[in-house]
């Protein structure tokens, strides 16, 4: 549903509550879907919101809509509705939502809504929950289909046939529980009937583990298109699966719609959420330029300032050229790590080699502009002080733009944070400013 429709909905149905056409409301919320409700219950007010959210036939609908909220809105929203329907609706989730969900509630208020869970998913929705919060356990499923490698093919579709409204997908474990492959239905029905698991599995078949990143598991699984993909604990035990509609949503909170289109996956911002290209982020993106330019134009003023304006005259005008370096070694940096994490080509746990791997070769053009700008600046005039300044203000402004684009590109897929900055507007710029601010740094004391 488009966000116009969306809006000409909610008008539509905010008029007829206050008209008290109940009738009408309810067969509207028939026929729409958990993503779209969760939007419309965010741009009707209060009171048409929580009417609208007793009007949904189905309450698993609404369970999942309420899931799909922004932290900030469902909070506010639970105070709306009161504390019996907010645990009727908290009853209908799966452990898998009701950890997400309690998970960002305040302590007291998560603990009434828990009593509305029977024991045993109380004990799961627990387990869940003493998980790290960005870890690859907070967004799995706990029922993955395990069977042991022994068992046939018959018995693995069988078991896949009782569990249509999951992903067709079996996992098979050895004689100690760890994990040694999946095979999907397709696989499954292509094999002899009378083979067993471990002649049919896929041994390659991606899986992580419980201490991988919940938005490093996300992108993996979509990565390698599994319709699947099992959470193994230490022993390589499989205790969960993502799946997913878990990882899209995993995607779409962090923000990375760049990322989610180059995967295949349809993701946009929710809630107020500061996802990439809603106009929170960019007021964001917009107060952290003007804060980083700020400082940057201090402590350029402060270093030109305490030079003799000769001296000081030779570095401004070079400055533009540190500032084109720098811009251009940034976003080089960024552009390149991003396909590669988006693509699988590159592994974001190697922070540290990934680091090396671009500032090696920043430093190489850096040497190349310094040099050649060494060389014109001399011959222009004749001084080879104020030339040696902006050469090696160059070499040293390009490894720290260099550095600035890698850590904007890895930060976001190695911990989970959400992406707020667009390539064009802070990559550019923050490697713009530091790298200006290293060549000021390098060039004053030599040209003194």
């Amino acid at each position: 549903m488009e966000d116009a429709e969306k809006t000409s909905m909610a008008s539509r149905i905010d008029d007829l509550i206050q008209s008290g056409a109940a009738r009408q409301v309810n067969d509207i919320l028939s026929g729409v879907g958990a993503g779209d409700l969760a939007d419309l219950l965010r741009l009707l007010p209060p009171d048409q919101a929580a009417a609208a959210f007793d009007l949904v036939p189905d309450p698993s609908i609404c369970a999942e809509a309420v899931s799909l909220m922004d932290s900030t809105s469902r909070f506010s929203f639970f105070k709306v509705i009161g504390p019996a329907r907010s645990r009727e609706t908290v009853r209908h989730m799966g452990p898998e939502q009701s950890a997400r969900v309690l998970g960002h509630l305040p302590a007291d208020l998560a603990g009434k809504l828990m009593g509305a869970l029977d024991d045993r998913r109380k004990e799961q929705t627990l387990r869940l929950m003493e998980l790290p919060k960005k870890s690859a356990g907070r967004i799995m499923t706990l029922d993955p289909a395990i069977l042991p490698k022994t068992a046939s093919v018959v018995e693995a579709l069988a078991l896949l046939a009782q569990r249509l409204d999951r992903p067709p997908v079996i996992h098979a474990v050895d004689d100690k529980g760890v994990f040694i492959g999946s095979a999907n239905r397709g696989r499954l029905l292509a094999a002899d009937s009378q083979d067993t698991l471990d002649q049919v599995v896929d041994p390659s078949a991606p899986r992580v583990h419980l201490s991988t990143a919940r938005f490093e598991a996300a992108v993996k699984l979509f990565r390698n298109k599994a319709l699947c993909m099992p959470v193994l604990d230490e022993s390589g035990k499989p205790v969960g699966q993502i799946e997913p509609d878990a990882a899209a949503d995993e995607i779409a909170d962090g923000g990375s719609r760049h990322l989610g289109q180059s995967l295949g996956v349809t993701v946009k911002p929710r809630g107020y959420s500061l996802a990439l290209g809603s106009w929170t982020a960019r007021w964001a993106q917009a107060g952290g330029l003007f804060v980083l330019l700020l400082l940057a134009v201090g402590a350029g003023w402060s270093i030109l300032h305490s030079l003799p304006q000769a001296q000081a005259l030779q570095l401004a005008v070079f400055m533009p050229l540190a500032a084109g370096v720098a811009l251009h070694q940034g976003m080089l940096s960024y552009g390149y790590l991003s396909r590669g994490l988006a693509t699988g080509d590159l592994n974001s746990n190697r922070i540290f080699r990934l680091i090396v791997e671009e500032i090696r070769p920043s430093l190489r053009l850096g040497l190349l502009f310094g040099g050649v700008a060494f060389c014109c600046i001399w011959l222009m005039i004749a001084d080879p002080w104020p030339a040696l300044a902006v050469g090696a203000g160059l070499f040293v402004a390009s490894p720290c733009a260099s550095l600035t684009g890698t850590l904007c590109a890895l930060l976001p897929v190695r911990f989970g944070i959400a992406a707020f900055w667009a390539p064009g507007p802070v990559v550019g710029a923050a490697g713009a400013v530091l790298g200006t601010l290293a060549y000021l740094f390098i060039g004053a004391p030599m040209v003194c």
